[in-house]
């Protein structure tokens, strides 16, 4: 109960010191709650990736940035000797220092191929999980459930004095529980494989999705890494306002095409994981696609 309440604190605090120190020096209030709130309780970061599509642009641009690059510890998140063991066994060579995004669960590095089948250099992406993630999504989830039931309590306070305001308007214990086992789904690299199969054989025809070839013999020796083609795309934050609509068309056609007419949907389409490709077609013509990871 005492670490419940010194979570309880700690959030508190947060938004108090932060508060404070953007009305006294003008902080990046957003990016400092931001991380600060991740490093007290990494399902936060779940929650930014969520809202991130759905407020003020500049607000957005921040989160979006952030949620790519989620703050991890360099001795306590990374798995050195499963790097050491994948980039030996397949030739590939990264720069451990930089990775090329940091999820809530996942580290992803771009991985250069050594010696290419091609002329010109080729890649591929290693998705490596953190160190200890499943414990500490565990003591995440129960300090959450403390937090909303704190939350849920002041609600029903308010509503004393406020007949008007009923609890059921605020449910968010019911959301977390929906999404818990999604976020656990997540752990579990082999299972994701397969959706990676399944989502890349039913949009095999589509000329404007691409889906990374996934190599699933290395996720069976090493259960913690995925090894998967490199597409080369942009993020949301850089994609051209002049492209806004077809790209906006493209994902509403690959959402609503995937719900009814393939029948199967990404369980984690946030702007981590789509990619905006433009390639040069005839005559200079570009042709657009979006790669889904």
């Amino acid at each position: 109960m005492f670490q419940h309440f010194f979570f309880l604190f700690h959030i508190c605090s947060i938004f108090m010191v932060e508060t404070i120190k953007y009305n006294l020096f003008g902080t990046n209030i957003i990016k400092n709650i931001a991380y600060k709130l991740a490093k007290v309780n990494i399902l936060c970061v779940k929650i930014f990736q969520a809202i991130s599509l759905n407020i003020d642009k500049s607000i957005n641009d921040e989160l979006i940035k952030y949620t790519d690059h989620v703050p991890y510890s360099f001795y306590e998140d990374i798995d050195f000797d499963t790097l050491i063991d994948i980039t030996s066994q397949e030739g590939l060579y990264i720069d451990i220092d930089n990775p090329l995004a940091s999820g809530m669960i996942s580290i992803v590095y771009k991985a250069l191929v050594q010696k290419p089948e091609e002329n010109g250099p080729q890649y591929k992406i290693i998705k490596i999980k953190r160190k200890n993630i499943e414990q500490k999504l565990d003591e995440s989830i129960k300090n959450m459930e403390f937090l909303i039931k704190v939350f849920t309590g002041f609600i029903s306070l308010l509503s004393y004095f406020n007949p008007n305001l009923q609890i059921n308007d605020f449910n968010i214990s019911e959301v977390l529980h929906k999404n818990i086992d999604l976020i656990k789904e997540q752990l579990d690299f082999n299972k994701e494989v397969e959706n990676m199969k399944e989502m890349k054989e039913l949009y095999k025809n589509n000329d404007y999705i691409k889906i990374p070839e996934v190599f699933e013999n290395i996720t069976k020796q090493y259960p913690n890494i995925i090894l998967m083609e490199y597409i080369d795309g942009i993020t949301v934050s850089k994609v051209d306002e002049i492209d806004y609509e077809i790209y906006a068309k493209q994902v509403f056609t690959f959402s609503f095409s995937s719900l009814l007419v393939k029948g199967t949907i990404h369980g984690d389409l946030h702007s981590g994981n789509i990619l905006f490709i433009k390639e040069k077609g005839e005559n200079d013509e570009p042709i657009y696609k979006l790669g889904i990871i």
